[in-house]
């Protein structure tokens, strides 16, 4: 299932992961990207249908085909962005790009689009309070539960980068804002020691058509809500 990829990008909604799967396809690898294991059945249809611990399996034994028919590891790469940032940016997008693409929406109907800041922060509190906001989870979470292991307090520190492996997987933890930078490129081909020449920026909020809006929320955005989203994930996710 997975013997074409050098890499695969397992990282949270909204932390850059298009740009590194681009970046790394750029310089003739071949990458591919999850946000969730539950996502499988788009690329992938014997995974549709299935419950997310059948497609925890199904995921668990690609992992050691590839591994036995490619005689090494498989590489995954995940980024850490702060969550207090992460959720407001996967949040617009869910209410935005999401339901033109997923919902065929028009672009006048989304409800970024017919909902005024206060009103989309209002949605933003009650989301985060009762904890369903679409893509919310950790991707290093849920690779933990995968393998069953905490991984957070089994990370390797490397410079600028923290890193784990088991019998399965080599996984690269990057930070987002590192991925960002204006340093990308040697950030990444000193971690993973490639030679990538070009970065591919792809998705970011800057070319989303809401960016106005969103950066108007951002400032908006009280010390209450950033608080409950603190209490909710480990405090490795706010270094």
């Amino acid at each position: 299932m997975l013997d074409h990829i050098d890499y695969l990008v397992y990282s949270s909604h909204k932390t850059a992961t298009q740009t590194v799967v681009h970046t790394l396809n750029e310089g003739g690898f071949n990458a591919g990207y999850i946000h969730t294991i539950d996502q499988l059945w788009i690329s992938f249809d014997h995974c549709r249908d299935k419950s997310h611990e059948e497609v925890k399996h199904i995921f668990l034994e690609s992992l050691k085909q590839y591994k036995e028919n490619n005689k090494r590891k498989m590489k995954l790469i995940t980024m850490i962005r702060n969550p207090q940032d992460r959720l407001l940016s996967s949040f617009f997008q869910t209410y935005d790009t999401d339901e033109m693409h997923f919902k065929r929406k028009s672009p006048e109907d989304t409800t970024i689009e017919t909902h005024t800041v206060y009103e989309l922060l209002e949605m933003y509190e009650t989301h985060n309070v009762q904890q369903n906001l679409k893509l919310r989870t950790e991707a290093l979470d849920e690779i933990s539960s995968i393998f069953g292991t905490p991984i957070i307090e089994k990370l390797e520190k490397r410079i600028g980068h923290d890193y784990f492996e088991n019998e399965l997987v080599e996984l690269y933890v990057f930070d987002f804002y590192s991925i960002v930078g204006n340093q990308f490129l040697e950030y990444i081909n000193h971690a993973l020691k490639i030679q990538l020449e070009k970065k591919v920026d792809s998705n970011t909020t800057d070319s989303k058509r809401y960016k106005e809006k969103y950066k108007l929320a951002k400032q908006l955005l009280t010390k209450e809500i950033k608080d409950i989203i603190l209490t909710q994930y480990h405090p490795y996710y706010f270094k």
